[in-house]
């Protein structure tokens, strides 16, 4: 298991772990959805539980629930502006398209479908 910290996502955590540093909170990556657009990540500020992974990357101290180390094998953390603020953009080694959409759209990732579609068309 890999992760990747970009300067910049670096900058912006050893700045948010000073802000937490008193309330013992640390950066923990959390899957927030599965999407037929792959899943989404987020890194929040919280007090890791027993069976997190932690993982020291360029000097930052990241906690990670087992269960996604096994499911996405590593991550790349970047940021991006968004609206004149930065964010950070967490992105996994492996995506996974099953979401949890069944009567949206049939638990198919949405390429898959796309392709089907052309099919019938020609």
């Amino acid at each position: 298991m890999n992760i990747t910290v970009s300067e910049t996502a670096r900058l912006f955590l050893k700045r948010k772990e000073g802000f937490y540093l008193s309330q013992n909170r640390k950066a923990k990556l959390i899957e927030v959805a599965k999407t037929c657009h792959g899943a989404e990540f987020r890194v929040v500020f919280e007090t890791p539980s027993r069976d997190d992974k932690r993982f020291e990357t360029d000097g930052c101290e990241i906690y990670v629930a087992p269960r996604l180390v096994e499911e996405y094998g590593g991550f790349s953390l970047d940021t991006q502006s968004f609206f004149f603020a930065p964010r950070l953009l967490v992105s996994p080694e492996r995506q996974n398209y099953s979401c949890d959409c069944k009567a949206k759209c049939n638990n198919q990732p949405v390429n898959q479908e796309l392709r089907a579609s052309d099919k019938e068309d020609k």
